[in-house]
């Protein structure tokens, strides 16, 4: 269970890491959205954390406040920093994972949500469903940015064969990765 896991996060990363730029003028900027990251020293099983408390939060005033202002009931926070002096925080709330960047400056660049397909809007779900009824859609990621109104989506769908990975901006999909079992 545990390796199946593994791949379905590495997937996951490698797709959003490789957006094209087809479908959406946003999908330029998204493909930049996942930096590298190091995670600042945060307490493992931290039930406690509040992000302006001690090693757990970045050093950074405008980051944090930017934070408290977007997600002022997140709990349990990771914080990681990113290789151009922003920060990333990751939490989890009502089963979803949510990842949201800021630049040093203390802009919001991205969030990114993650869930299973139980959290999708139903009408998502039929757009996906409609042309892949046949797939399981193992995993959603909703990417948000600012200045832009389309939200993107990256969904993974899996059958015995293989599985695909589907992008839907504006209520177009296309399916921009195919990898098939051997």
């Amino acid at each position: 269970m545990k390796t199946t896991s593994n791949v379905a996060v590495l997937i996951a990363v490698y797709a959003i890491l490789n957006i094209p730029t087809v479908i959406c003028q946003p999908i330029l900027h998204a493909a930049m959205v996942a930096p590298r990251t190091e995670q600042i020293d945060t307490p493992k099983n931290n039930k406690d954390f509040y992000p302006l408390s001690g090693k757990n939060s970045p050093n950074n005033l405008k980051i944090l406040r930017a934070f408290l202002k977007d997600f002022k009931h997140a709990e349990n926070v990771s914080w990681f920093k990113a290789a151009n002096g922003g920060c990333v925080a990751q939490f989890i709330k009502d089963s979803v994972q949510i990842t949201a960047r800021y630049s040093s400056n203390g802009t919001w660049n991205y969030t990114l949500k993650r869930y299973a397909e139980k959290k999708m809007s139903g009408d998502l779900r039929t757009l996906v469903k409609r042309s892949f009824f046949d797939y399981t859609i193992q995993e959603v990621v909703e990417i948000t940015m600012p200045n832009e109104e389309d939200v993107i989506y990256r969904i993974m769908i899996k059958n015995d064969k293989g599985f695909k990975i589907l992008m839907i901006c504006r209520e177009e999909m296309q399916v921009i990765e195919d990898y098939s079992i051997s």
